[in-house]
């Protein structure tokens, strides 16, 4: 079933309460809202994008992608490690 703008809402809130209960921050967020995908993923047609910018230690980022997998509403995580966190060796 398809969830409206305000249950996505309280939806980003939980995942927002996630990241900080694994001991990260969310520093900013940016909603793309809902968009077509290119191809269906599990059936589905569209969806919503939400960037999360948010900062966290490298093993609590790996909790932090295992809990958002688990959540039946996310399709789709993409984390990336921002340059100007990544050491330089």
């Amino acid at each position: 079933p398809q969830i409206s703008d305000a249950e996505a809402g309280e939806f980003i809130g939980t995942i927002k309460k996630l990241i900080s209960g694994k001991g990260g921050e969310v520093l900013s967020e940016d909603w793309l809202g809902r968009r077509k995908f290119f191809h269906p993923i599990s059936k589905k047609r569209d969806g919503f994008y939400i960037y999360l910018k948010l900062k966290a230690e490298p093993q609590m980022v790996y909790e932090i992608r295992r809990a958002l997998h688990l959540q039946e509403k996310i399709l789709r995580v993409e984390i990336i490690a921002a340059e100007e966190t990544v050491q330089k060796k």
